[in-house]
């Protein structure tokens, strides 16, 4: 599992390449995997949003997490996430941290 904490501009389209890893730091194999990720204002309550993932290099672990400017926008101050990989009944962490959203002031 890697802790990575993210920067986000409210109101802008969000994309970003990241390598998920085990407890290990080794990169995870995400081949035949399910992949899900929860987007919370605490660390306890309820989804708010999720990431748009897409694999680009499943041996290596590499994949692309969006958010549209749509959901952006209804970010506020500090909220977390995490990325899971599922396989059959074992789930791992690939990635856990804080999205810090930065407003924009028009």
């Amino acid at each position: 599992m890697k802790q990575l904490n993210l920067y986000i501009e409210q109101g802008s389209d969000f994309i970003k390449n990241i390598i998920l890893h085990d407890k290990n730091d080794i990169p995870l194999n995400l081949n035949d995997k399910t992949i899900t990720s929860f987007i919370t204002e605490g660390l306890s309550t309820s989804p708010i949003a999720e990431f748009i993932i897409t694999i680009l290099d499943s041996t290596n672990g590499l994949v692309q997490i969006q958010l549209p400017n749509s959901i952006t926008r209804t970010l506020n101050g500090t909220c977390y996430y995490d990325i899971t990989v599922v396989d059959g009944t074992i789930v791992t962490i690939g990635a856990i941290g804080l999205i810090k959203v930065n407003f924009n002031v028009l």
